[in-house]
């Protein structure tokens, strides 16, 4: 659209009102008072200038590491980073070439992600609100490659072990190649009424990776720490990163 006598665009205008506008979320949501320095929790933002997060962001970048290593190449193929938090991972991926939609239930965390993910890459990173359940998880579509990443063990609390099984099957069955799959263990037994004993949680979990995922191989690729969660009677208390990928 033209300009008349100098003056931007109206579309222009639009343009920078709205990305103020998003930033100042972002600060509402990433501060205390606005004008000090953003603080996440969970995952670093890098692309932001938050290169570390005080509870989990060790752990984020130290499980991206081995998920790069062994992720399929991206280019024109597609993703989902279910529970994507403040979207780390999934802008991860977009980098690697993936299309990816990042799907998380809180607001804050997807306005984050959206804010965060680069201008370049938004055309093939997308963040979706939705609470994820057995009646809708099937309208995600079919992917390339998966990742579910400590949300397992809150869909056992919340639908019980049968119809989380449900939901894994489901986001498998739409899978092409390979899930990435994460589960609170014996630190969260109790708190979250999983089905296995602390001693056993991995060899549990693998068992169950590939008795649900049909036609899968399933690898414990490493393990990695949790995070600094107040609760947990150890610092460094550490989670199984397993890799479900297709049968050749």
């Amino acid at each position: 659209m033209p300009t008349l006598l100098g003056i931007p665009s109206m579309n222009r205008i639009r343009s920078k009102v709205r990305r103020g506008l998003e930033h100042l979320l972002f600060r509402l949501d990433t501060t205390k008072y606005i004008v000090d320095r953003p603080t996440l929790d969970y995952q670093p933002l890098p692309w932001v200038g938050v290169h570390s997060a005080g509870v989990r962001g060790r752990g984020s970048v130290s499980r991206w590491e081995d998920i790069a290593a062994r992720v399929p190449p991206g280019a024109g193929k597609a993703a989902l980073d279910i529970g994507s938090c403040y979207g780390y991972f999934a802008i991860r991926l977009a980098e690697l070439g993936y299309n990816v939609i990042g799907v998380d239930l809180n607001p804050r965390h997807v306005r984050i992600a959206r804010y965060a993910t680069p201008s370049h890459l938004r055309p093939t990173c997308n963040f979706l609100e939705m609470d994820i359940t057995p009646q809708n998880v099937g309208t995600l579509g079919t992917v390339d490659c998966t990742l579910l990443l400590s949300v397992w063990h809150h869909w056992v609390q919340r639908f019980e072990l049968g119809r989380a099984t449900d939901l894994l099957a489901t986001l498998w069955h739409h899978t092409r190649d390979s899930l990435f799959f994460e589960s609170g263990e014996g630190e969260v037994i109790d708190e979250f009424g999983l089905p296995f004993m602390a001693e056993n949680a991995r060899t549990w979990l693998a068992d169950y990776l590939h008795d649900t995922c049909t036609g899968s191989r399933v690898e414990l690729i490493s393990e990695h720490v949790v995070g600094d969660y107040e609760h947990y009677e150890s610092r460094e208390v550490k989670r199984g990163l397993f890799l479900v990928a297709r049968s050749a």
